[in-house]
């Protein structure tokens, strides 16, 4: 998310996630520990439809994943599914 140009604010016992307006494109592989955790592929992709450019987001773990791109594109998102990867 940093990559992104999202802001991150580590506190003592919080994170802090601050959020903009314009948003870099980047890849994201969903991997066993320590990768990113497939739980969030579906919210990372809703985040991936706001960067500017092509993302492309791959999930090695669960490919099955990609059942909410229908909704997401039904409400305007553009979105291509192949095999593993959305992009």
């Amino acid at each position: 998310m940093i990559e992104m140009g999202v802001k991150i604010e580590e506190l003592d016992e919080s994170i802090r996630v601050i959020g903009h307006s314009n948003y870099e494109h980047v890849d994201v592989k969903a991997l066993v520990y320590p990768g990113v955790p497939t739980d969030l592929q579906s919210p990372m992709t809703s985040l991936l439809t706001q960067a500017k450019g092509v993302s492309v987001l791959s999930d090695f773990v669960y490919g099955s994943r990609f059942k909410h791109v229908p909704e997401l594109v039904r409400m305007g998102a553009k979105i291509r599914v192949e095999g593993r990867s959305a992009s």
